[in-house]
């Protein structure tokens, strides 16, 4: 299941926040999940990661702070 979320932010807080998203690494993902809980099988900081990498795709397709 998928949802849509609108956000509404000015142009320099979508910027900073696609560069924050850009900083943000898969061990860092890791290191704030909590270690006994997943997702349908999957642990808690692969889905964190997973959420991270979709919104930075999202954010770069939409013109801010691209690859």
């Amino acid at each position: 299941m998928t949802r849509e979320i609108t956000f509404r932010m000015g142009e320099a807080e979508w910027t900073a926040f696609a560069q924050l998203i850009k900083r943000i690494d898969y061990e860092t993902c890791h290191r704030f999940a909590a270690v006994s809980v997943t997702y349908n099988g999957r642990c808690e900081g692969d889905v964190i990661w997973c959420a991270i990498y979709q919104i930075g795709r999202q954010l770069a397709a939409a013109g801010y702070a691209p690859r």
